[in-house]
């Protein structure tokens, strides 16, 4: 299992479903992949997470990886290669494939990831709390209006400098814990950032509950991208931080770090 640190993860998005999108849907929604991270060989590797049983894919996992594989190279990303992750229920287990093989390379019981990379304060915090549909409700409302809140300060720190802003199209938001306890989908915001005709960032929400923050943001350019994070231990008062490329230190964000991960 890759040792993944927060500043490793680039950029993506998950999906609480297992369909694949239609092609309209994957070019203006869709970068292909679930993350992105830096292995310990230096290799930029994008990952794909599916839900579903090695012996249910037919061809196999590593074939239908290798039309996935096409799609960051597609988009102008530079990895060095691309995985598949799937998750197991029945097994409980999750095998990590790459292109072009028959068998996984590596094989993990559920039991041995679940607590990986997450910091066991803020993981034993968060176990103590506890989840029911209107808790899980008010916390996606929540993130609703800090996204929101967080766009609005993006456009007015990006219209001075020269840049227009497109706010007109929307992600569908249906994360596991909303599933979990029968919590409706929502819509939230997707910033389409252009100087003239040229697109020069998109920005979209990519998750509610992830790995060591409270809600994670992505920042795509042409040349790559950065990653918003809340870095608050409390879901009320957002602390909004930015990795400005893997590998990279997180800071706190800025009108100036934001200008920059777009340039």
């Amino acid at each position: 299992m890759p040792n993944l640190r927060e500043s490793d993860i680039l950029s993506g998005g998950d999906e609480g479903h297992l369909k694949m999108p239609d092609q309209r849907e994957e070019q203006t929604n869709d970068p292909g992949y679930d993350f992105a991270y830096n292995d310990p060989d230096g290799q930029f590797v994008a990952v794909q997470v599916k839900l579903g049983s090695a012996s249910k894919t037919g061809s196999g996992p590593g074939k239908t990886l290798e039309k996935w594989a096409r799609f960051p190279s597609d988009r102008g990303y530079p990895f060095d290669r691309t995985e598949l992750w799937l998750l197991d229920r029945a097994s409980l287990t999750l095998q990590i494939w790459s292109a072009g093989r028959n068998e996984p390379d590596a094989q993990f019981g559920l039991a041995d990831v679940v607590e990986t990379g997450v910091n066991p304060d803020i993981s034993n915090r968060r176990s103590s709390q506890k989840f029911d549909s209107a808790r899980v409700e008010e916390r996606v409302a929540r993130w609703v209006e800090q996204v929101e809140a967080l766009f609005t300060q993006i456009e007015g720190w990006v219209e001075p400098h020269g840049y227009s802003v497109d706010r007109t199209q929307t992600v569908s938001m249906n994360e596991e814990m909303m599933q979990r306890f029968a919590v409706a989908a929502v819509k939230l915001p997707m910033l389409r950032i252009r100087k003239g005709t040229r697109v020069a960032a998109t920005i979209f929400p990519v998750g509610l509950w992830v790995i060591g923050a409270n809600g994670r943001v992505d920042v795509l350019t042409p040349s790559g991208g950065a990653t918003i994070i809340n870095a608050s231990d409390t879901p009320n008062d957002p602390i909004w931080m930015i990795y400005s490329s893997p590998g990279s230190k997180a800071v706190m964000l800025d009108q100036q770090q934001l200008i920059a991960a777009i340039q």
